[in-house]
C-alpha cells in the first residue's frame, strides 16, 4: 500500500510540473496569437482604407477627370431624389482597373416595390453617370436596402402634393400641420 502511494504522489508531482510548464508554453502561444490576429487585423483595415477612399478617374481627350467620393455621393443623392421614395444611407465606391464599383445603402418607402425600384435605380445611376460624367467604365451598382421607412410614403417623385411637415426633435407629422 505504501508503495501505491509513493507512485501515486511521484506522479502527481510530475503532472504538477508539467502542467507549469504546459500552462506556460499555452499562455506564449496564446499570446503569440493575439498578436498576429492584432496585426492581420491592422493590415486589414490600412489595405481596406485605401481602397476605399479613392474617387473615379474618368480620362478624356484633353486630360483626366477625377471626382471624389464626396462628389459621386451627391451626385447618386441627386438622382436618388429624382426617382423619389427613397433616401441614401451609405456609399462605398471602389475602382478595379477599368471598372467602377459603388455600392450604395438606400432606405425606401413601405409601400415601395423594391424590385422594379432596385432596378430603376441602377439604370437611373448608370445613364446619369455617363451622361453627366462622360463615364466610359464599366460601373457596377449594388444596392443594399438598409430599411424600409413609413414616413416617405408620400414623397414618391413629388406627386402626393401636401407633405405633412414634421417635427424637427422627433420627426413625427405635427399636428397644426403647420
Amino acid at each position: 500500500m505504501n508503495e501505491m502511494w509513493q507512485s501515486l504522489t511521484g506522479w502527481l508531482c510530475s503532472a504538477q510540473n508539467v502542467y507549469g510548464i504546459f500552462l506556460d508554453n499555452f499562455l506564449t502561444g496564446l499570446a503569440a496569437g493575439l498578436l498576429l490576429a492584432l496585426l492581420a487585423l491592422l493590415l486589414g483595415l490600412l489595405i481596406r482604407r485605401r481602397n476605399r477612399g479613392r474617387g473615379i478617374m474618368v480620362s478624356g481627350d484633353a486630360g483626366f477627370l477625377f471626382v471624389t467620393p464626396e462628389a459621386v455621393r451627391e451626385f447618386v443623392g441627386r438622382v436618388l431624389e429624382e426617382v423619389g421614395g427613397v433616401t441614401l444611407r451609405a456609399m462605398e465606391l471602389r475602382q478595379r482597373g477599368d471598372d467602377c464599383e459603388m455600392t450604395i445603402g438606400i432606405q425606401v418607402s413601405a409601400d415601395a416595390d423594391v424590385r422594379s425600384l432596385v432596378d430603376e435605380i441602377r439604370i437611373h445611376i448608370i445613364r446619369q453617370a455617363v451622361a453627366k460624367l462622360g463615364l466610359q467604365k464599366t460601373l457596377k451598382v449594388n444596392v443594399n436596402i438598409r430599411g424600409f421607412e413609413r414616413g416617405l410614403a408620400g414623397k414618391r417623385a413629388d406627386k402626393a402634393g401636401d407633405i405633412p411637415k414634421r417635427n424637427v426633435m422627433t420627426g413625427f407629422p405635427t399636428l397644426s400641420g403647420e
